[in-house]
């Protein structure tokens, strides 16, 4: 346990700079007024370079000797934390380079990390400037892929990092006759945008941030303390325990070797650099593209978005009974404790964006008194022209229990399909049992795909951990590719 006695020095910190201020704006008005006959002999200039603080772009102030610098922050000092357009302040410097271009006009700055001044630990000798470095604002632009144009822009944040817009925004950007499908990596919009592999980091990381780091790197030159608030006594605490603001993040350094403590101070320095660094790397250049399809679809983020006059299906109308040309799923869709309507004609489109249908199950039974000579299961009883891709149907499970003699068709997907398109679609864990029926009595055709049909193209639609519980006597068409 550590304790140390605190007054106050950043009040008489900001005391000093505020006179200081003023001493700088009587200075313009009479020359005869003299800042190092006060005491305050180091003149310090605070260059923003194309930013601005309380309206000026540079700042003169004048300071003790071996004093702390006031670090310009806030809204409403008398120095705010200066601001420069499509930019975020990455710290100030004691120099700088500039970056010219052909004609030798100056188009930007370079720093070194060496030359980072440290607010909480530096102090002023003599008279200089501090630069403000500016990072390009980290951005994310939404992109037509079929027209280019930017249909919306925002700044990445940490309350607001690359993420899928909301229903507003989408709004706001739709495109007449248009239906928004998704969201890609690529303009050809073959690689979906993996908005859960972004993780946004901070231009500049936090005390507690750095010093963590720091003493997993040099445990030989750090302990663990617990901190105790002094109940009041000994005057200015930073200037006689520099290693205060230390102490109150729960460390002690336990080195006083000035090849140490500058060693410390160097990868300090570095790590704020490589945060930086990262930074640029992880906001330049986000483009995410959008990928509109003609027509009049819904977005299928629920089961309930599936949900109309009590019955869930695609039943060809959206949630309001409006007709619709078929669905685009924006989630993994839960049908469990759902009971899922076969869906008779079928001839929309399913975009399934990746996503899954869940926990689907399809009971069919017999009545005491059945006069019905057939039955048929399946999530469709009949496809005409549809299309389904980039979909995947998990835990699905067909039980029949007919009376013996009625005749029973079962397509996983379709009874019947003609002229249909499938495309990239997988079952995983399907299972088919036909009951106590199947007894050789009636005709029974099992597939796991379609039962029958004709003129369909189907690519790449496959199987993973498929059952079919059938007798000898029922006829089974086994479509899906099996995977290992």
């Amino acid at each position: 346990m550590i304790k140390s006695k605190s007054l106050r020095h950043r009040l008489k910190l900001i005391v000093i700079a505020t006179v200081a201020l003023l001493l700088s704006a009587c200075s313009i008005r009479d020359n005869a007024i003299n800042p190092g006959n006060w005491g305050y002999d180091c003149v310090v200039i605070y260059d923003a370079l194309g930013g601005v603080i309380n309206t000026r772009e540079v700042r003169e102030t004048y300071y003790m000797k071996n004093s702390y610098l006031f670090k310009p922050s806030g809204t409403a000092n008398m120095m705010v934390e200066p601001v420069k357009d499509g930019y975020i302040l990455a710290g100030w410097y004691t120099a700088k380079e500039d970056i010219l271009d052909s004609s030798g006009n100056v188009v930007g700055y370079s720093f070194k990390a060496e030359d980072r001044w440290d607010f909480d630990e530096d102090r002023v000798q003599g008279d200089m400037t501090l630069y403000a470095r500016w990072i390009p604002q980290g951005k994310v632009e939404y992109i037509d892929a079929d027209t280019g144009d930017i249909m919306f822009s925002k700044n990445i944040t940490e309350s607001s990092p690359v993420q899928e817009l909301s229903g507003a925004a989408l709004t706001l950007i739709s495109k007449a006759g248009h239906t928004f499908l998704g969201y890609f990596a690529d303009s050809a919009c073959t690689i979906p945008y993996e908005f859960a592999q972004y993780k946004h980091r901070s231009l500049i990381p936090s005390n507690e941030e750095v010093y963590a780091q720091l003493y997993e790197e040099f445990p030989q030159f750090f302990r663990k303390i617990e901190y105790v608030e002094p109940e009041g006594g000994e005057e200015e605490p930073e200037f006689s325990n520099p290693d205060l603001f230390i102490n109150k993040l729960g460390y002690e350094i336990t080195t006083d070797r000035e090849e140490d403590r500058a060693k410390i101070r160097a990868r300090k320095d570095q790590i704020y650099e490589e945060a930086i660094n990262e930074y640029i790397k992880n906001t330049e250049n986000t483009h995410v593209y959008l990928k509109y399809i003609k027509g009049n679809y819904a977005r299928i983020a629920s089961a309930e978005d599936l949900k109309n006059n009590g019955k869930y299906g695609f039943l060809g109308t959206d949630r309001y009974g409006n007709p619709v040309d078929g669905y685009i799923l924006t989630r993994d869709i839960d049908f469990k404790g759902i009971t899922l309507e076969m869906t008779e004609n079928f001839k929309g489109k399913i975009y399934g964006n990746g996503y899954s249908l869940k926990n689907i199950t399809i009971n069919v039974s017999s009545r005491k008194i059945d006069t019905d000579s057939r039955k048929s299961a399946g999530l469709f009883l009949s496809m005409d022209g549809a299309y389904i891709e980039n979909l995947t149907l998990e835990n699905m499970s067909i039980n029949v229990n007919t009376n013996p003699g009625i005749s029973v068709t079962i397509g996983a997907l379709a009874v019947e399909a003609n002229r249909t398109q499938l495309k990239d679609i997988r079952f995983v864990d399907l299972t088919i049992n036909t009951g106590r029926g199947d007894d050789g009595s009636a005709s029974y055709i099992v597939s796991d795909l379609i039962a029958r049909g004709r003129n369909n193209t189907v690519t790449n639609v496959t199987g993973e951990n498929v059952e079919i519980n059938a007798s000898e006597f029922a006829q089974i068409n086994e479509m899906l590719t099996r995977e290992p």
